[in-house]
Protein backbone atom coordinates (compact mmCIF):
# COMPACT_ATOMS: atom_id res chain seq x y z
CA UNK A 1 0.00 0.00 0.00
CA UNK A 2 1.24 3.32 -0.95
CA UNK A 3 -1.08 5.80 0.15
CA UNK A 4 -4.08 5.93 3.21
CA UNK A 5 -6.60 8.74 2.46
CA UNK A 6 -8.14 9.98 5.25
CA UNK A 7 -11.09 12.04 5.70
CA UNK A 8 -13.46 12.52 9.01
CA UNK A 9 -16.50 13.46 8.55
CA UNK A 10 -19.32 15.40 10.91
CA UNK A 11 -22.72 15.75 9.42
CA UNK A 12 -21.25 17.41 6.18
CA UNK A 13 -22.32 14.44 3.72
CA UNK A 14 -22.68 16.86 0.76
CA UNK A 15 -18.97 18.17 0.83
CA UNK A 16 -17.69 14.44 1.65
CA UNK A 17 -19.98 13.18 -1.81
CA UNK A 18 -18.46 16.21 -3.60
CA UNK A 19 -15.09 15.34 -2.26
CA UNK A 20 -14.87 11.86 -2.84
CA UNK A 21 -16.18 12.64 -6.45
CA UNK A 22 -12.93 14.04 -7.32
CA UNK A 23 -11.06 11.56 -6.62
CA UNK A 24 -12.11 9.72 -9.47
CA UNK A 25 -11.11 12.77 -11.85
CA UNK A 26 -7.63 12.40 -9.98
CA UNK A 27 -5.13 9.91 -11.58
CA UNK A 28 -4.07 7.49 -9.09
CA UNK A 29 -4.14 4.71 -10.90
CA UNK A 30 -0.25 3.69 -10.22
CA UNK A 31 -0.59 4.50 -6.73
CA UNK A 32 -1.74 1.43 -4.32
CA UNK A 33 -4.32 3.49 -2.35
CA UNK A 34 -7.02 3.39 0.34
CA UNK A 35 -9.76 5.52 1.71
CA UNK A 36 -10.65 6.24 4.98
CA UNK A 37 -13.83 7.65 5.78
CA UNK A 38 -14.00 8.11 9.90
CA UNK A 39 -17.63 9.39 10.95
CA UNK A 40 -17.68 11.07 14.29
CA UNK A 41 -20.77 9.71 15.22
CA UNK A 42 -22.53 11.70 12.72
CA UNK A 43 -26.20 11.49 11.45
CA UNK A 44 -25.04 10.76 7.85
CA UNK A 45 -25.51 7.41 6.32
CA UNK A 46 -22.35 6.94 4.40
CA UNK A 47 -23.30 3.32 3.18
CA UNK A 48 -25.56 5.62 0.36
CA UNK A 49 -21.73 7.17 -0.67
CA UNK A 50 -19.94 3.79 -0.74
CA UNK A 51 -22.23 2.19 -3.47
CA UNK A 52 -20.62 5.12 -5.53
CA UNK A 53 -17.01 5.18 -4.54
CA UNK A 54 -15.65 2.42 -2.83
CA UNK A 55 -13.78 3.40 0.68
CA UNK A 56 -13.52 2.04 4.48
CA UNK A 57 -16.39 3.24 6.98
CA UNK A 58 -14.78 3.52 10.55
CA UNK A 59 -17.91 4.83 12.52
CA UNK A 60 -16.87 6.19 15.75
CA UNK A 61 -19.46 5.97 19.02
CA UNK A 62 -19.03 9.52 20.26
CA UNK A 63 -17.47 12.83 18.25
CA UNK A 64 -13.61 12.42 19.48
CA UNK A 65 -13.00 15.74 17.40
CA UNK A 66 -10.73 16.47 14.44
CA UNK A 67 -7.73 15.26 15.84
CA UNK A 68 -9.05 11.89 17.16
CA UNK A 69 -11.17 11.20 14.56
CA UNK A 70 -8.28 11.65 12.11
CA UNK A 71 -5.94 9.36 14.93
CA UNK A 72 -8.73 6.18 14.43
CA UNK A 73 -7.98 6.48 10.80
CA UNK A 74 -4.08 6.66 11.31
CA UNK A 75 -4.06 3.56 13.34
CA UNK A 76 -6.16 1.96 11.12
CA UNK A 77 -4.29 2.72 7.63
CA UNK A 78 -1.87 0.30 5.94
CA UNK A 79 0.29 2.95 3.93
CA UNK A 80 4.01 4.32 5.43
CA UNK A 81 2.18 7.74 4.20
CA UNK A 82 -1.05 9.24 4.91
CA UNK A 83 -3.16 12.08 3.61
CA UNK A 84 -5.49 13.57 6.10
CA UNK A 85 -8.16 15.56 3.87
CA UNK A 86 -11.43 17.78 4.98
CA UNK A 87 -14.84 16.34 3.28
CA UNK A 88 -15.10 20.56 2.63
CA UNK A 89 -12.22 20.34 0.00
CA UNK A 90 -11.72 18.94 -3.82
CA UNK A 91 -8.72 17.63 -5.06
CA UNK A 92 -7.12 18.96 -8.48
CA UNK A 93 -5.66 16.60 -11.04
CA UNK A 94 -2.57 15.20 -10.30
CA UNK A 95 -2.14 17.35 -6.39
CA UNK A 96 -1.86 14.01 -4.60
CA UNK A 97 0.56 12.33 -6.09
CA UNK A 98 2.29 15.53 -6.55
CA UNK A 99 2.81 15.88 -2.97
CA UNK A 100 3.21 11.79 -2.53
CA UNK A 101 6.39 12.06 -4.69
CA UNK A 102 7.88 15.23 -3.19
CA UNK A 103 7.36 13.71 0.14
CA UNK A 104 8.87 10.13 -1.42
CA UNK A 105 11.92 12.25 -2.85
CA UNK A 106 12.63 14.19 -0.22
CA UNK A 107 13.96 12.32 3.06
CA UNK A 108 14.17 14.77 5.69
CA UNK A 109 10.40 16.51 4.69
CA UNK A 110 8.23 14.98 7.28
CA UNK A 111 5.20 16.55 6.25
CA UNK A 112 3.90 19.24 3.51
CA UNK A 113 1.01 20.71 2.75
CA UNK A 114 -0.84 21.91 -1.04
CA UNK A 115 -1.92 25.46 -2.25
CA UNK A 116 -5.39 25.91 -0.89
CA UNK A 117 -7.69 27.88 -3.49
CA UNK A 118 -11.28 28.73 -2.39
CA UNK A 119 -14.04 28.30 -4.49
CA UNK A 120 -13.92 31.35 -6.57
CA UNK A 121 -9.98 30.71 -6.95
CA UNK A 122 -8.52 32.98 -5.44
CA UNK A 123 -5.75 32.14 -2.69
CA UNK A 124 -6.03 30.75 0.43
CA UNK A 125 -3.50 31.82 3.17
CA UNK A 126 -2.88 28.63 4.47
CA UNK A 127 0.51 28.23 6.00
CA UNK A 128 1.85 30.29 8.23
CA UNK A 129 4.66 30.97 11.28
CA UNK A 130 4.28 29.31 14.74
CA UNK A 131 1.83 32.14 16.78
CA UNK A 132 3.02 33.53 20.24
CA UNK A 133 0.35 34.06 23.08
CA UNK A 134 -1.22 37.03 21.32
CA UNK A 135 -2.21 35.86 17.59
CA UNK A 136 -5.53 34.28 18.23
CA UNK A 137 -6.57 37.93 19.87
CA UNK A 138 -5.15 40.22 16.81
CA UNK A 139 -6.73 37.62 14.49
CA UNK A 140 -10.00 37.70 16.38
CA UNK A 141 -10.40 41.53 17.64
CA UNK A 142 -9.64 45.42 16.84
CA UNK A 143 -6.50 45.17 17.83
CA UNK A 144 -5.39 43.51 15.23
CA UNK A 145 -5.63 46.69 12.89
CA UNK A 146 -3.58 48.56 15.21
CA UNK A 147 -0.80 45.71 15.32
CA UNK A 148 -0.93 44.60 11.53
CA UNK A 149 2.82 44.12 10.89
CA UNK A 150 2.62 41.53 13.37
CA UNK A 151 -0.75 39.90 12.39
CA UNK A 152 0.15 39.92 8.70
CA UNK A 153 4.05 38.77 9.92
CA UNK A 154 2.25 35.63 11.26
CA UNK A 155 0.10 35.02 7.97
CA UNK A 156 3.16 35.15 5.81
CA UNK A 157 1.30 38.09 3.82
CA UNK A 158 4.96 38.78 2.47
CA UNK A 159 5.33 35.31 0.61
CA UNK A 160 4.28 35.14 -2.73
CA UNK A 161 2.90 31.93 -2.10
CA UNK A 162 4.37 30.75 -5.14
CA UNK A 163 7.54 28.61 -4.07
CA UNK A 164 7.83 25.34 -2.47
CA UNK A 165 9.29 27.30 0.77
CA UNK A 166 9.92 25.44 4.35
CA UNK A 167 7.62 26.75 6.86
CA UNK A 168 6.15 26.31 10.69
CA UNK A 169 2.72 24.90 9.90
CA UNK A 170 -0.29 24.38 7.39
CA UNK A 171 -3.46 23.96 7.54
CA UNK A 172 -4.87 20.97 8.65
CA UNK A 173 -7.32 20.97 5.18
CA UNK A 174 -4.74 19.05 3.80
CA UNK A 175 -1.99 17.23 5.29
CA UNK A 176 0.70 14.69 3.96
CA UNK A 177 3.09 13.06 6.43
CA UNK A 178 5.19 10.32 6.80
CA UNK A 179 3.18 7.75 9.45
CA UNK A 180 6.68 7.40 11.26
CA UNK A 181 10.38 7.77 11.38
CA UNK A 182 13.57 7.05 13.24
CA UNK A 183 15.10 9.54 15.27
CA UNK A 184 18.18 11.08 14.42
CA UNK A 185 20.79 9.51 16.11
CA UNK A 186 21.95 13.38 17.30
CA UNK A 187 18.86 14.04 18.49
CA UNK A 188 19.12 10.96 21.10
CA UNK A 189 22.76 12.33 21.91
CA UNK A 190 21.43 15.96 22.77
CA UNK A 191 18.74 14.50 24.42
CA UNK A 192 20.57 12.10 26.51
CA UNK A 193 23.52 15.03 27.12
CA UNK A 194 20.43 17.13 28.66
CA UNK A 195 19.34 14.29 30.91
CA UNK A 196 22.60 13.75 32.41
CA UNK A 197 23.26 17.29 32.65
CA UNK A 198 20.08 17.01 34.54
CA UNK A 199 20.61 14.17 37.41
CA UNK A 200 24.03 15.80 37.76
CA UNK A 201 22.98 19.00 38.52
CA UNK A 202 19.88 16.81 40.85
CA UNK A 203 23.04 14.72 42.36
CA UNK A 204 24.65 18.01 43.19
CA UNK A 205 21.40 19.15 44.84
CA UNK A 206 20.87 16.43 46.97
CA UNK A 207 24.29 16.50 48.19
CA UNK A 208 24.09 20.03 49.02
CA UNK A 209 20.47 19.36 51.13
CA UNK A 210 22.53 16.06 52.36
CA UNK A 211 25.45 18.93 53.83
CA UNK A 212 22.27 20.69 55.53
CA UNK A 213 20.66 17.92 57.26
CA UNK A 214 23.83 16.96 58.37
CA UNK A 215 25.16 20.14 59.91
CA UNK A 216 21.52 20.65 61.36
CA UNK A 217 21.48 17.46 63.07
CA UNK A 218 25.02 18.39 64.70
CA UNK A 219 23.38 21.47 66.12
CA UNK A 220 20.37 19.21 67.09
CA UNK A 221 22.70 17.00 68.94
CA UNK A 222 24.25 19.37 71.07
CA UNK A 223 20.89 21.01 72.03
CA UNK A 224 19.21 17.38 73.33
CA UNK A 225 20.20 17.11 77.16
CA UNK A 226 17.62 13.88 77.65
CA UNK A 227 17.74 10.63 77.21
CA UNK A 228 14.14 10.41 75.56
CA UNK A 229 14.68 13.05 73.66
CA UNK A 230 17.88 12.10 71.83
CA UNK A 231 15.83 8.70 70.93
CA UNK A 232 12.95 10.44 69.78
CA UNK A 233 15.00 12.53 67.51
CA UNK A 234 16.35 9.37 66.09
CA UNK A 235 13.37 7.70 65.31
CA UNK A 236 12.35 11.12 64.07
CA UNK A 237 15.76 11.15 62.04
CA UNK A 238 15.34 7.75 60.58
CA UNK A 239 12.07 8.11 59.35
CA UNK A 240 13.08 11.35 57.65
CA UNK A 241 15.88 10.03 55.60
CA UNK A 242 13.95 6.85 54.80
CA UNK A 243 11.16 9.30 53.32
CA UNK A 244 14.23 10.60 51.24
CA UNK A 245 15.30 7.54 50.51
CA UNK A 246 11.51 6.42 48.89
CA UNK A 247 11.44 9.51 47.13
CA UNK A 248 14.63 9.07 45.37
CA UNK A 249 13.20 5.78 44.59
CA UNK A 250 10.08 7.02 42.57
CA UNK A 251 11.66 9.91 41.14
CA UNK A 252 14.08 7.13 39.18
CA UNK A 253 10.85 4.88 38.47
CA UNK A 254 9.51 7.63 37.09
CA UNK A 255 12.07 8.85 35.14
CA UNK A 256 12.69 5.18 33.77
CA UNK A 257 9.63 4.55 33.13
CA UNK A 258 9.33 8.39 31.04
CA UNK A 259 12.93 6.95 29.00
CA UNK A 260 11.08 3.60 27.94
CA UNK A 261 7.83 4.90 26.65
CA UNK A 262 9.99 7.36 24.60
CA UNK A 263 12.03 4.77 23.12
CA UNK A 264 9.21 2.88 22.50
CA UNK A 265 10.39 0.69 19.28
CA UNK A 266 13.07 4.28 18.18
CA UNK A 267 10.36 5.55 16.02
CA UNK A 268 8.53 8.79 16.42
CA UNK A 269 5.09 8.34 15.30
CA UNK A 270 2.82 11.18 14.00
CA UNK A 271 -0.51 11.35 16.02
CA UNK A 272 -2.30 13.78 16.37
CA UNK A 273 -2.97 15.03 20.32
CA UNK A 274 -6.03 14.27 21.45
CA UNK A 275 -5.96 17.44 24.12
CA UNK A 276 -7.44 19.70 21.12
CA UNK A 277 -10.80 18.94 19.64
CA UNK A 278 -10.56 21.51 17.18
CA UNK A 279 -8.75 23.88 16.23
CA UNK A 280 -4.67 24.40 17.13
CA UNK A 281 -4.35 20.18 16.58
CA UNK A 282 -2.44 21.32 12.58
CA UNK A 283 -0.21 24.01 14.81
CA UNK A 284 0.81 21.45 17.12
CA UNK A 285 1.38 18.26 15.04
CA UNK A 286 3.66 20.50 12.49
CA UNK A 287 5.47 21.32 15.73
CA UNK A 288 5.66 17.55 16.64
CA UNK A 289 7.02 16.79 13.14
CA UNK A 290 10.01 19.73 13.31
CA UNK A 291 11.06 19.05 17.01
CA UNK A 292 11.47 15.48 15.69
CA UNK A 293 13.71 16.40 13.09
CA UNK A 294 12.02 16.67 9.89
CA UNK A 295 10.83 19.83 7.71
CA UNK A 296 7.62 20.87 6.99
CA UNK A 297 7.12 22.04 3.49
CA UNK A 298 4.05 24.48 1.64
CA UNK A 299 4.47 23.20 -2.01
CA UNK A 300 2.38 24.76 -4.39
CA UNK A 301 2.33 23.05 -7.10
CA UNK A 302 -0.07 20.90 -5.75
CA UNK A 303 -3.40 22.94 -5.38
CA UNK A 304 -6.82 22.51 -3.12
CA UNK A 305 -10.26 23.65 -3.76
CA UNK A 306 -11.30 24.63 0.50
CA UNK A 307 -14.74 25.77 0.84
CA UNK A 308 -13.12 27.02 3.90
CA UNK A 309 -15.87 28.86 6.66
CA UNK A 310 -14.61 30.07 9.60
CA UNK A 311 -16.75 28.78 11.94
CA UNK A 312 -15.43 30.63 15.23
CA UNK A 313 -15.29 34.08 13.33
CA UNK A 314 -18.86 34.36 12.23
CA UNK A 315 -19.57 36.94 14.79
CA UNK A 316 -17.72 39.66 16.18
CA UNK A 317 -15.80 38.84 19.33
CA UNK A 318 -17.32 40.41 21.68
CA UNK A 319 -20.95 38.52 20.20
CA UNK A 320 -19.05 35.11 19.70
CA UNK A 321 -18.24 35.12 23.61
CA UNK A 322 -21.43 35.17 24.71
CA UNK A 323 -23.04 32.99 21.83
CA UNK A 324 -20.83 31.01 19.98
CA UNK A 325 -19.93 27.47 21.69
CA UNK A 326 -17.61 26.85 18.39
CA UNK A 327 -15.61 30.12 20.21
CA UNK A 328 -15.19 28.97 23.23
CA UNK A 329 -13.31 25.02 21.84
CA UNK A 330 -11.37 27.72 20.14
CA UNK A 331 -9.92 29.56 23.62
CA UNK A 332 -9.63 26.32 24.86
CA UNK A 333 -7.73 24.61 22.43
CA UNK A 334 -5.52 28.79 22.36
CA UNK A 335 -4.73 28.12 26.02
CA UNK A 336 -3.90 24.18 25.80
CA UNK A 337 -1.62 24.93 23.18
CA UNK A 338 0.79 27.63 24.91
CA UNK A 339 0.45 25.27 28.16
CA UNK A 340 2.53 22.59 26.39
CA UNK A 341 4.72 24.83 24.11
CA UNK A 342 5.34 27.75 26.24
CA UNK A 343 4.44 31.04 25.67
CA UNK A 344 6.97 32.51 22.98
CA UNK A 345 6.31 31.46 19.29
CA UNK A 346 9.39 29.19 18.77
Amino acid sequence: MDLSIIIVNYNNLGKLANCLDSFSKSNLSDLQHEIIVVDNNSEDDLRLLSRVIDFKIINSEKNLGMGGGNNLGIKESKADIVLVLNPDTIVNGPAIKELYNYLKENKEVGLVGPKLLYPDGSLQYSCAKFPNFFIPILRRTFLGDKFKKKRDDFMMLDFDHKSIKEIDWVMGSCLMFKKSWEYKEEDKKDEDKKEEKKEEEDKEEEKDEDKKEEKKEEEDKKEEKKEDSVKTERVGRYKSVQDKEDEKKDKKDKKNKKKSEKDDDGLFHVLFDERYFMYFEDIDLCREVKEHGKKVIYNPNATIIHDHARDSAKNPWYVALFKDKITWIHISSWIKYFLKWGFKSK
